[in-house]
């Protein structure tokens, strides 16, 4: 997220690189934590 929440969409290849190689086998996007309630339903 970028300082006025809105979603820093350059940072996603990244963060997807890094749970890949910690082992992660899938991911719940804008799941139960986190920054979901922050985001427009554009933005989900």
């Amino acid at each position: 997220m970028h300082a006025d929440f809105s979603v820093n969409e350059s940072r996603v290849p990244a963060q997807a690189e890094h749970l890949a190689r910690a082992g992660a086998s899938g991911v719940f996007v804008t799941g139960t934590t986190g920054e979901c309630h922050s985001l427009t339903t554009d933005e989900r």
